[in-house]
């Protein structure tokens, strides 16, 4: 935004930059209760968590890791190395003088636009509220556009299980977990002693870290998935975990049954006569997060409808509201409003520069977005092939290989209109792709060890590291 030519200012409530980086061991609440508490924690890092993703591939455009000190050269960094690399950039961007730390945005109202300056949207006046002070009182102000990048990793999604109110055991949130030794899953585990058993629902990349990390610890993990089959990986941990379908209920003996299916048999008689568990010790929902912004809650310009985010003030034939535009731009008030990083199942920094890069130079009149009307005709197409792939509504903003190369090529692309020289000085490099692929490959391979096996990545990674060495060679210039 600043590169181009806008005035900007960052609100961020936490004290540091980092946001879901920075570790947080207050879950902000009990286990269970942090699953629906407004107080909740917002990072969800534990203390063991390593990225599945390598370091350079992970890095933005115009910043390798290398670049950042207190990379230990691993492949694939732990949380606090990315942490330090996100600090790094910012101080290499010099981007504290745009922050206001400790300063949360409580509502966002939309205002007219401001023909007279140039400014065909709505504009924004923000509500904030700092903290850390001695006293904690709110304030206004008015800007021509508003950028949303407030994460989607610390609602809770919860599956359909049935519970019964006395249920003894722990039931908690991924987001809530901080290592079998952090409160209250180690009481839990004590007190169901050596042979405890937990069931760990949700078997993408958090369910099987977490169930590998608690084989060590558990009796038995119960690693639980509505399917199977498509590539799911089967970690193996100490050889105590195993593989079963989503639970269906649990209950007051402390037992939990399962859907049909799983390592234990299925058929029609699971059907009538679910297989249930032993006693379990824990659950721990590993099932993703909701999509969020109570920023914008009270004017109603975003809507949220089974994880999909659409245009909360533009409609179409029926009253059903609008898809974003790009995953990014609700159609009505695009580009005075941006949704940034919403697409998973991605390169996430990356991803989010290219996004930000677009919206920048669509306010800036250098790369204007098309019209409404042309935003929601191709959106709604985009839905309706969505639909007609069978894509589940909640994975309407999963992009996955290569889509998210596709996407972020079109982002830039976009960004500059008839100057393909300048769109291809900011095209990702084609060992991006290939690294993912690579490491994609190498987890499928071996779940338990494929983070310590960087030869697995091949020539790809030795891309990477040539294309970093060429960025410090070059004194930090041009893109990585």
């Amino acid at each position: 935004m600043r590169d181009a030519g806008h005035a900007v200012t960052v609100y961020e409530a936490g004290a540091r930059v980092g946001g879901v980086w920075v570790l947080d061991p207050d879950v902000g609440g009990r286990g269970g209760e942090a699953l629906t508490t407004a107080n909740a924690a917002h990072s969800s890092i534990y203390p063991s968590l390593r990225t599945n993703l390598p370091a350079e591939l992970m890095a933005f455009e115009d910043f390798p890791f290398a670049a950042a000190r207190g990379w230990t050269r691993r492949a694939y960094p732990a949380h606090g190395e990315v942490l330090h690399y996100l600090e790094a950039y910012a101080s290499h961007h010099n981007l504290s003088p745009l922050m206001r730390l400790r300063t949360k945005v409580t509502a966002a109202d939309p205002l007219p636009p401001a023909p007279e300056r140039g400014v065909a949207w709505p504009r924004w006046r923000l509500t904030t509220e700092a903290s850390g002070g001695a006293t904690s009182s709110p304030s206004s102000a008015d800007y021509d556009a508003l950028i949303v990048a407030n994460g989607h990793f610390t609602e809770p999604r919860l599956p359909a299980v049935a519970a019964s109110p006395a249920f003894p055991g722990l039931v908690m949130h991924a987001h809530s977990y901080r290592g079998p030794g952090a409160q209250p899953l180690a009481a839990a585990l004590a007190a169901a002693g050596p042979s405890s058993v937990v069931a760990v629902v949700g078997a993408a990349a958090s369910g099987e870290d977490i169930a590998r990390e608690l084989s060590a610890a558990a009796g038995a993990v119960l690693l639980c998935s509505r399917s199977w089959e498509g590539g799911l990986v089967r970690p193996v941990g100490r050889g105590n975990i195993r593989y079963e379908p989503m639970l269906r209920e649990l209950h007051a003996d402390g037992t939990a049954s399962f859907a049909e299916g799983g390592e234990g048999g299925g058929g029609d008689a699971a059907a009538n006569h679910p297989r249930r568990t032993p006693p379990l010790a824990a659950v721990i929902y590993c099932t993703g997060y909701r999509y969020s912004f109570p920023l914008l809650d009270a004017c109603g310009a975003v809507a949220v409808d089974d994880n999909e985010v659409l245009d909360g003030l533009g409609s179409r034939g029926g009253g059903a509201l609008n898809p974003l535009y790009g995953h990014a731009f609700p159609p009505s008030t695009a580009p005075g409003l941006t949704l940034l990083g919403l697409p998973w199942k991605v390169v996430p920094f990356p991803l989010c520069q290219a996004q930000a890069r677009r919206a920048a130079r669509a306010l800036s009149g250098a790369a204007p977005l098309p019209s409404q009307r042309e935003m929601e005709a191709d959106a709604a197409a985009a839905a309706s092939a969505r639909l007609a792939a069978g894509t589940a509504r909640r994975h309407a903003h999963r992009l996955g290989c290569p889509a998210q190369f596709e996407y972020m090529a079109k982002l830039t692309a976009d960004s500059f209109p008839g100057d393909p020289a300048a769109a291809s000085a900011h095209q990702l490099p084609p060992w991006r792709q290939a690294l993912y692929e690579a490491a994609s490959a190498a987890r499928r391979a071996d779940a338990d060890g494929y983070r310590d096996a960087e030869a697995a990545l091949g020539e790809a990674k030795g891309d990477a590291d040539a294309a970093a060495a060429a960025w410090v060679e070059r004194g930090g210039g041009g893109a990585a």
